[in-house]
This record gives structure tokens, C-alpha cells and sequence, in this order.
């Protein structure tokens, strides 16, 4: 299961290096900045953060430490913005996750 899961009313597109996501049950969109882009997109196939932040290092040119506080920051907020089913825990280290 991966780290963010995408309520079922949300779509992402990652066109062009800036993400966006539709809310399509409010009708509005939100534009995600390159960064938070690639972080959502790791989120969204990676089942732990250890996963995750392998992914991003190769990308993103941050300390392991920066990038799992982005991933959790990220999901917290598209959470609060009601764009991820309830949030969960992750077996391997009880951190938040977002998802089913």
C-alpha cells in the first residue's frame, strides 16, 4: 500500500514537472511546485518513507532527514485539503501515512 493514497474524487497529473491535483467533487485544482511534485509521485508508489527518500535522493539533492519531513508534510496537507482517504501508520516505524 503506498504512503498517499488519493481520494477517490482526487486526481494527480504530474504534466510537466509541476503536479496538479483536481478535487473533482469541489471543483477546484492545486498546483504543486517541482519538488512536491516528485515527492507526491514517490509517495504515491513507494510503500515506506525508506523507499520514498531512495527514490527522491537520485532527484532531489536534500538530506535523507529533509525529505521524509517533505513527505510528511506533503501528505498532512493534501490531508487537511481533503485530498487523501483517512490517514494510517507505517508498520515499520509508526509514522503518519495517508491512505486507506
Amino acid at each position: 500500500m503506498p504512503l498517499i493514497h488519493l481520494a477517490e474524487q482526487t486526481v494527480f497529473d504530474p504534466a510537466d514537472g509541476t503536479g496538479v491535483l483536481l478535487d473533482t467533487a469541489e471543483g477546484v485544482y492545486f498546483e504543486l511546485n517541482p519538488t512536491a511534485t516528485l515527492m507526491l509521485a514517490a509517495a504515491l508508489h513507494c510503500e515506506t518513507y525508506d523507499e520514498a527518500v531512495r527514490d527522491l535522493t537520485a532527484r532531489i539533492d536534500a538530506a535523507d532527514g529533509e525529505l521524509r519531513e517533505g513527505i510528511r508534510s506533503l501528505a498532512a496537507q493534501l490531508s487537511e485539503s481533503g485530498l487523501t482517504e483517512r490517514g494510517l501508520t507505517d508498520p515499520g516505524g509508526n509514522q503518519p501515512r495517508v491512505g486507506p
